[in-house]
């Protein structure tokens, strides 16, 4: 985190924490800003994005702003953060949405920043997964989510049915002679 950036725990939606972390980074002097999320189709990135957009371009002076969207996978968070030391110039305003890790763009930022000595400000947005909508509930999935759904329910009408445990691993040796 930026020394004297002041984000405070504030409770509202992803969309709303980043409104605020872009005008926080501006007002602190960042002429560049990166927004870093995972790649996902979810509802809550997007307006995330549209925000972020949005708030950079209302701002005066105009501020170059990139949206980096990357998979958790190695190959892929290695190649976003090529491309985020790439473009760091001056003053660079990172806000990075987990699950991306945060610790690695710091790591990078400040390797980088040994060799090429420039001022960067890092917020970390954390959220709450329903408000960002990552991923869809069980049940949404065509396979194997209702399938599933049925065994448990088998399993649990079972149990109150006949008083039969499932066969597990996870149960304990104490739990399986309760029946």
């Amino acid at each position: 985190m930026a020394a004297g950036l002041n984000l405070p725990f504030i409770n509202v939606d992803l969309s709303g924490a980043v409104r605020h972390a872009v005008f926080e980074l501006l007002r602190t002097g960042c002429t560049r800003l990166e927004l870093v999320h995972l790649a996902t189709p979810a509802v809550g990135i997007a307006k995330a994005e549209q925000t972020f957009t949005t708030a950079v371009e209302g701002w005066t002076p105009k501020t170059p702003s990139r949206i980096l969207c990357t998979g958790l996978d190695r190959p892929s968070l290695l190649a976003v953060m090529r491309r985020l030391v790439a473009s760091q110039t001056q003053c660079l305003g990172c806000i990075v949405v987990p699950p991306v890790p945060v610790g690695m763009v710091v790591s990078v930022l400040l390797d980088h920043g040994l060799r090429l000595p420039q001022q960067v400000r890092i917020a970390a947005v954390f959220h709450a997964e329903d408000a960002v909508n990552l991923y869809p509930p069980l049940l949404h999935y065509p396979w194997p989510g209702p399938a599933l759904a049925a065994n448990i329910s088998a399993t649990a009408e079972a149990y109150f049915a006949r008083g039969l445990a499932p066969a597990s691993r996870t149960l304990t040796p104490e739990l399986n002679r309760i029946n």
